[in-house]
């Protein structure tokens, strides 16, 4: 049965915002508006998920490369929609959102995630560790509401801040699964060198 024009840009659509909600994890990923249209950026979109994720890079988005971002995509979702945050909130956050002029230690707390995050986009701008919600640190946080896709008012609140912490949260746990030691399957591999893992 040929597929309409309409269940086409459909189909198209739901690819993009896919990969929309997985640019807001992995910066390598482009971000795209969900259009309904193959355009030059939904092809960069999807050739940078495929060199990201070991698949063949063609630009086009065959059945693996579907499957594959749709489950990148539930992913992501994991950290998007989690309410987890480094700490508990309650904890550091005042009654009022944080504003240019607010300082303390909740405004650390804030940087703090902002300069370690900042490693993995291109599009956040580094904030100075002083406990001063100053104009450098509204704009970092500008930044994060646009990769979140919020209005970027620059000021801190209760979303802004579930926002900034779960993508310090998943960097965070990146960065220890990079660096978590190999001890384990270095002897195991050395007790069974033939095993698929230990073939390289």
């Amino acid at each position: 049965m040929a597929v309409s024009n309409e269940q086409r840009r459909s189909d198209i659509r739901e690819l993009q915002s896919y990969l929309r909600t997985i640019s807001r994890v992995n910066p390598k990923i482009p971000m795209v508006f969900p259009n309904g249209i193959f355009d030059d950026s939904t092809k960069a979109a999807v050739t940078a998920f495929q060199a990201e994720y070991g698949l063949p890079v063609t630009g086009g988005a065959d059945t693996d490369t579907w499957n594959a971002v749709y489950r990148a995509y539930k992913d992501a979702l994991v950290f998007l929609e989690s309410p987890e945050a480094i700490i508990p909130t309650a904890a550091i956050m005042p009654e009022k959102s944080i504003v240019i002029g607010n300082a303390g230690y909740a405004v650390y707390i804030i940087q703090a995630m902002l300069n370690t995050i900042l490693q993995f986009y291109d599009n956040i701008e580094n904030a100075p560790v002083n406990g001063i919600y100053d104009g450098r640190t509204a704009a970092s946080v500008m930044d994060v509401q646009r990769v979140n896709g919020q209005e970027p008012t620059g000021v801190m609140d209760i979303n802004t801040w579930n926002s900034l912490a779960r993508l310090y949260n998943y960097h965070a746990m990146m960065d220890d699964i990079d660096n978590f030691p190999q001890e384990e399957n270095a002897v195991s591999c050395a007790e069974n060198s033939d095993s698929e893992e230990c073939v390289g």
